[in-house]
């Protein structure tokens, strides 16, 4: 389940929200995400995306990030700034952003790359 960020996403004094979802689905509470804006539209978010992150997973919810390129059009096109802000940003979310294990069917696979998005070519499922 999603939740939406317009109607379920965390912000201050908003708490209500999150006991209410939790009502909702107590047996699985992880197959919710809630919503965290980067960009701070309606909710906590640039620098202090970590006291969502915090809320959110107290009450035992995963976290759905959305617009974290906030920390490069905060710094572009100064990429010695970016990469100290995206550091930041990244390190501050740690504690609360741990690694979950994937489960695929035999049938299914999972392609992904990270990388900062520069470059002259572009590729296609790594």
């Amino acid at each position: 389940a999603v939740v939406s960020t317009q109607s379920a996403h965390y912000g201050r004094g908003k708490d209500w929200k999150l006991e209410l979802t939790l009502e909702l689905c107590i047996d699985k509470p992880l197959d919710v995400f809630v919503g965290i804006d980067v960009f701070a539209r309606g909710c906590i978010g640039k620098f202090e995306c970590h006291i969502s992150t915090e809320k959110i997973t107290d009450y035992g919810f995963s976290v759905a990030l959305f617009a974290t390129a906030w920390c490069y059009e905060q710094t572009k096109p100064d990429f010695p700034s970016f990469i100290k802000h995206n550091n930041r940003f990244w390190n501050l979310l740690q504690p609360t952003c741990s690694p979950k294990p994937l489960s695929l069917t035999q049938d299914e696979k999972y392609v992904t790359e990270f990388n900062f998005g520069f470059g002259k070519k572009a590729y296609r499922y790594g």
